[in-house]
């Protein structure tokens, strides 16, 4: 579901942005695209991880992957007018993978929160806001060990990784919102370049 409540083939905006992009898709088309992602993701998940950057020239999956994404990108950016897209993904190995898109600039706004509020939230039933189902729920021992992982994975990768890295606690930003919101904006903004055109950001929001 997008955020405005409908599913996404029928939101005006997301229908304009995937027509930009790619024309007529279908729907087993994009769900190749998704299967390929998801390959990638899963395949890829040490090389995502290295502190490095390394060629994708060698894996053909990697660049369709990149070129689509960057495709629907550029669509996003040039329907909404933003210079700035967010993606609030929690996947460390896309992010990781994302940081190799060209023409972009990859920033990390690493949201991290108490562990103990993290376990208490996934035993809890919740409604998902993007699918048709309740969120899944985790012990806690499953919950502290995945949020160890992804913290050290997240230090790891993306701060070497992108262009900007920037760590916010989720109780400074639910206590001082202003001041949460004037430091990321501080040390994400980018001007435009000289020809009056803005990178193409991605901030990566992290809540583990």
């Amino acid at each position: 579901l997008c955020s405005c409540g409908v599913p996404l083939p029928d939101c005006h905006f997301w229908s304009a942005v995937v027509g930009t992009a790619f024309g007529q898709i279908t729907r087993d088309q994009a769900r190749e695209l998704d299967k390929l992602e998801q390959r990638v993701i899963r395949r890829q998940r040490v090389l995502g991880l290295a502190p490095v950057r390394w060629s994708t020239r060698w894996s053909k999956r990697i660049h369709i992957m990149l070129e689509e994404r960057a495709r629907l990108c550029r669509s996003i950016s040039r329907l909404s007018n933003a210079e700035y897209i967010v993606d609030s993904g929690k996947e460390v190995t896309f992010g990781a993978i994302m940081t190799r898109l060209d023409g972009t600039r990859f920033n990390t706004v690493h949201l991290v929160r108490d562990p103990r509020g993290v376990a208490f939230s996934w035993q809890k039933q919740v409604p998902s806001d993007s699918e048709p189902r309740d969120m899944p729920r985790s012990p806690a021992v499953r919950t502290a060990a995945r949020w160890m992982s992804n913290n050290l994975f997240v230090q790891f990768s993306l701060k070497r990784l992108g262009s900007v890295y920037s760590r916010v606690r989720y109780e400074d930003l639910v206590a001082y919102p202003d001041d949460a919101a004037r430091k990321i904006y501080r040390v994400t903004s980018n001007p435009a370049d000289s020809n009056g055109h803005a990178d193409l950001s991605f901030k990566s929001a992290h809540e583990f």
